[in-house]
């Protein structure tokens, strides 16, 4: 069926004798709160992800519900590229005025850590300091700074938010985005007097708006392929096609995206401390442009029936079923 995935033993494999399951069928459910359903009529004895509205409850009644490290960045994407985020003045604005801490204690639920940088917490440098922590915040404070965000937008000539047309804000369809744009379209109307408009997009459509930069504000996710700055860092050079906020040199006034590129390339040849010099510069040049708004960083919400033993996610959301550790 187009709705499953059916995994069974591979009689090849080299230690075939110590695989127990016979089959793991994954079932393809677009409905969060319809899986949640299908979990608790035993349809289903693993669940990846949680509605918002269910976790309080379940963190506290439910011995199946785990909350598990995930390399990941919720942010949202400016761009650069469009009036009125084009101003790094209003970029500074809008970042400063929001409540992270208020949106993963009110809003997401999942026991999220509010985002200060754009690599996520959990990995480290060459000489095995944390990474998120050495390279600092950059300024964003984990509640609103309203009188320094007034101050920026003020700078941009919208004193107030007076003379400043209604900003629109682009999520994919999902209860869980429009939970977060809300909160954040009202700290935007309560700190700086803007308004906001929200649009809701089909996961196809709303690809394709942003990569071609049809937007002036978007939700964006990131999640790591692999335990390395490298794989947050790289999505913003000109060349990558994941830099949906239009930062690209070769085709704007971007000098500051040609330093990042020649930081990103020769921190591929580069080692140890020299390596970790172009990672952490290449970051701050990311965060001192804020071509994004780092919101906050993911955990896994996730639920396993009880007879389900040895299994394991790791951080970047492997799963593991039986004989094999991920450490």
């Amino acid at each position: 069926m187009n709705d499953k995935i059916i995994l069974v033993p591979n009689e090849y494999y080299w230690n075939k004798d110590s695989v127990k399951l016979k089959k793991i069928t994954m079932t393809m459910i677009v409905d969060i709160s319809t899986a949640m359903t299908a979990y608790d009529s035993n349809e289903l004895d693993v669940l990846i992800t949680v509605p918002t509205p269910e976790i309080p409850k379940r963190q506290v009644e439910d011995p199946t519900f785990h909350i598990v490290p995930y390399l990941g960045t919720y942010y949202y994407i400016f761009n650069v590229d469009k009036a009125p985020t084009n101003d790094i003045n209003v970029r500074k604005a809008l970042t400063l005025a929001i409540d992270r801490e208020q949106i993963v204690a009110e809003v997401s639920k999942g026991g999220q850590q509010p985002a200060t940088g754009f690599v996520p917490t959990g990995l480290v440098d060459s000489q095995g300091n944390d990474f998120r922590t050495t390279a600092g915040d950059y300024g964003i404070s984990t509640t609103a700074d309203v009188e320094k965000a007034k101050e920026y937008l003020a700078k941009a000539g919208y004193p107030n938010g007076e003379g400043m047309a209604p900003v629109e804000l682009i999520y994919n369809t999902s209860e869980g985005h429009k939970a977060i744009a809300e909160a954040i379209q009202e700290m935007w109307k309560k700190n700086l007097g803007i308004e906001v408009n929200l649009v809701n997009q089909e996961w196809a459509v709303f690809q394709d708006t942003r990569h071609v930069g049809n937007f002036e504000v978007a939700r964006a996710g990131w999640i790591g392929d692999y335990n390395d700055p490298m794989t947050f860092l790289d999505l913003w050079t000109s060349y990558s096609g994941n830099n949906d906020a239009q930062w690209n040199y070769t085709k704007g006034d971007f000098p500051e995206n040609k330093k990042f590129d020649a930081l990103i390339e020769n921190s591929k040849i580069a080692q140890g401390t020299d390596r970790d010099k172009d990672l952490y510069g290449a970051e701050k040049i990311l965060m001192d442009e804020l071509i994004t708004m780092p919101i906050y960083y993911y955990t896994g919400v996730i639920m396993v029936k009880d007879k389900i033993k040895n299994w394991e996610r790791d951080i970047l959301g492997t799963w593991y079923f039986g004989i094999f550790k991920s450490h």
